[in-house]
């Protein structure tokens, strides 16, 4: 009987610690070029036309949220790219109103930051971001930032010398696809594809070299 309860109780700690591990039966990402990985729910998908690559890959939630990476800055190039067009789509724009900014851990590199934003427009998403600053003058506050260059805003250094962006956005090619209309800042990130996706976002990790 002893042992039948011990091994009971066992076999249930072992269940309860399967169920609460939040990425159980997710895919993993893995970029060569950055030297990163990330984690993704199963029956999210990439879209046909940024296949998973080194370069750029949107994750697609099943309700059209997407979290996007982008490579800004290859890690064999000298100069970096500023094409303004590119403002909230490849990364955040000249001025965004920050609404949080905490501390996370990723394994194989260091402390970074996580980001929340508020919509730019009326068909804008709230968002969030990881970041770490290159110096002070892309250091992000709380409320309105405005940097004088903003490719280098709401990045993270990959381990072969280049910047990369990893964010949740509404959009592709100018096209929303996923509403925001009406919601508020509680409503949207207590959204289950948003949640997601900001574990999507914390589940980061460089690779070792």
């Amino acid at each position: 009987m002893v042992y039948r309860n011990h091994h009971k109780a066992s076999t249930s700690s072992a269940t309860s610690t399967q169920s609460t591990n939040p990425y159980a039966g997710w895919k993993t990402f893995n970029s060569s070029s950055e030297g990163f990985s990330i984690k993704y729910p199963a029956n999210w998908t990439t879209d046909p036309s940024t296949e998973p690559s080194d370069d750029s890959t949107d994750f697609d939630a099943p309700d059209g949220l997407i979290v996007r990476y982008v490579e800004l800055q290859s890690p064999v190039s000298d100069s970096p790219v500023t094409d303004s067009v590119s403002c909230g789509t490849q990364s955040a724009c000249l001025t965004q109103n920050i609404l949080s900014i905490n501390p996370l851990s990723i394994p194989g590199y260091g402390e970074v930051s996580f980001l929340t934003t508020a919509p730019d427009d009326a068909d804008s998403c709230y968002g969030a971001y990881l970041d770490l600053p290159t110096g002070p003058s892309t250091t992000p506050k709380i409320g309105d930032n405005s940097y004088p260059n903003h490719f280098i805003q709401f990045s993270l250094p990959s381990k072969l010398g280049g910047r990369f962006s990893l964010f949740i956005t509404n959009s592709r090619a100018g096209n929303t696809t996923f509403s925001c209309k009406n919601l508020t800042q509680k409503q949207f990130f207590a959204n289950q594809s948003v949640e997601q996706a900001e574990l999507i976002l914390k589940s980061i990790s460089y690779q070792k070299s």
